[in-house]
């Protein structure tokens, strides 16, 4: 059903990258679901239930936390560069990926009908990999080659793992 949905869509502007970008996102749920944590403790024990407050208060713990924990390192002797060899300065490299490999990304991902941040299932991507893993491929090496990335590629979905203590503890994660 959905392969030769996008197949009818994709095939008559497959040459464009912008109209074959604007019909995968059109068929983006709009839908934004809280994937946090609604109510967190600050340090005095209130609560906190504002999305806002709760974003800046785990961006503080997270600010933090490396100095803190580096105070509590023992310092080493080594110097960090008698861990490295060669010269590899200006020596990033990525190959040019292919359809091939994004088909095999993408079945190799776990079967699943949980959204992405970007509102589309894993078995609606499965079943209509072959329609844009070309394009796909296209713009990864687009945006390989030209070091600019697209907005909606640069969403990173960080959900808090917890320990068995107070989920509502910033400090607990």
């Amino acid at each position: 059903m959905y392969k030769k949905y996008y197949h009818d869509k994709l095939s008559p502007i497959c040459a464009s990258l912008k109209q074959t970008w604007c019909l995968i996102t059109s068929g983006v749920s709009s839908k934004h679901s809280s994937y946090g944590p609604t109510a967190m403790k600050d340090n005095r024990g209130n609560t906190i239930n504002n999305p806002q407050l709760i974003a800046n208060k785990f961006n503080e713990f997270f600010t933090n936390i490396g100095p803190s924990l580096a105070i509590k390192t023992p310092h080493s002797t080594v110097d960090h560069k008698s861990y490295l060899s060669g010269s590899f300065s200006d020596s990033f490299f990525a190959s040019p990926t292919t359809p091939d490999d994004i088909i095999n990304i993408v079945s190799s991902l776990k079967s699943s009908n949980s959204e992405g941040v970007d509102g589309v299932d894993v078995n609606v991507i499965e079943a209509s990999i072959d329609l844009f893993a070309s394009p796909l491929s296209q713009m990864c090496n687009i945006s390989f080659s030209t070091g600019i990335v697209p907005d909606n590629l640069r969403i990173g979905k960080v959900i808090p793992m917890f320990k068995n203590e107070d989920s509502a503890n910033f400090t607990n994660n």
